[in-house]
C-alpha cells in the first residue's frame, strides 16, 4: 500500500540522511521519507464510514479524545519553546505544508538533532488506519508502544532507522485523529540513546500542551 511523501521531511532529512525512515541516493542526496499513514486520495478503500467502527484492525481505542483541531492547523504550538530547548532544539518551529496537513519541523544545528510533528486526519480512521496499513502492507518497523499519558502510539516505519537515530511514532489522540512525531537524536547520542524512547517523552511534553490548552 503505498505511503504518502511529504514535504516536511525534506526539512528534517537534509543533513542527517525523517516520518517514517529514509531511502538515499548518492552521497549528499537525502530522499525524504514517506509518511507512516497514506493519503485518503491515493487509498480510498481507507476512510472510515462511521465513527462508532472505530477503533478497528486490532487498533486501541482512545478512552479521553483531545480536540486537536487548533494544533492541526498550527502544530508549531503542540511544543512551547521550554519543551522544545527541554528536548535539546531550537526554538521557534518551521511550518511547511504537509501531504495532508500542515506540519512543523525543529532542529539543532549545532547538535544535529531535528523533530517533526504533523497529524494526521484526513482518513479519520486515526490509528486503525496505521493498524490497517501494517496487516495489508507490513512496515520495517512496527512497535505497539506503552500508552503515552494515557494515549495509545505505536513506532511504525518502511525502514527500521534506530541504528541510525531515528524514529517516528503514531500517537492517536481521538480514535479519529493521530499525529507523527519523528525524532532525528543528536550525532553524539547515535547509538547510545533509544530514539524511539526519547520521540516518546517528546510526545509526552505534546500532550501536556494539548490537554492543558
Amino acid at each position: 500500500m503505498h505511503r504518502h511523501t511529504t514535504p516536511i521531511l525534506a526539512v528534517l532529512l537534509a543533513a542527517a540522511a525523517l516520518i517514517a525512515g529514509c531511502t538515499s541516493g548518492e552521497p549528499g542526496d537525502p530522499r525524504p521519507a514517506e509518511s507512516t499513514t497514506p493519503s485518503a486520495d491515493e487509498t480510498p478503500s481507507l476512510h472510515a464510514t462511521d465513527d462508532d467502527d472505530l477503533p478497528s484492525h486490532g487498533a486501541p481505542g482512545v478512552d479521553d479524545p483531545i480536540d486537536t483541531a487548533e494544533f492541526e492547523q498550527d502544530p508549531c504550538r503542540i511544543l512551547a519553546d521550554a519543551q522544545v530547548q527541554q528536548a535539546g532544539l531550537t526554538p521557534p518551529g518551521k511550518t511547511e505544508q504537509g501531504a495532508v496537513a500542515p506540519a512543523c519541523a525543529w532542529q539543532n544545528l549545532e547538535s544535529g538533532a531535528r523533530l517533526g510533528i504533523q497529524f494526521e486526519n484526513s482518513t479519520r480512521l486515526g490509528l486503525s488506519g496505521a493498524y490497517q496499513t501494517h496487516e495489508s502492507d507490513p512496515y520495517g518497523l512496527w512497535l505497539e508502544l506503552p500508552a503515552i499519558d494515557g494515549y495509545p502510539a505505536v513506532a511504525a516505519s518502511t525502514t527500521d532507522r534506530r541504528a541510525n537515530g531515528e524514529c517516528t511514532i503514531i500517537v492517536g489522540t481521538s480514535n479519529e485523529v493521530t499525529f507523527d512525531l519523528a525524532v532525528a537524536l543528536s550525532k553524539s547520542k547515535i547509538g547510545q540513546a533509544d530514539p524511539c524512547d526519547a520521540a516518546q517523552q517528546v510526545a509526552g511534553l505534546a500532550l501536556e500542551t494539548m490537554t492543558n490548552g
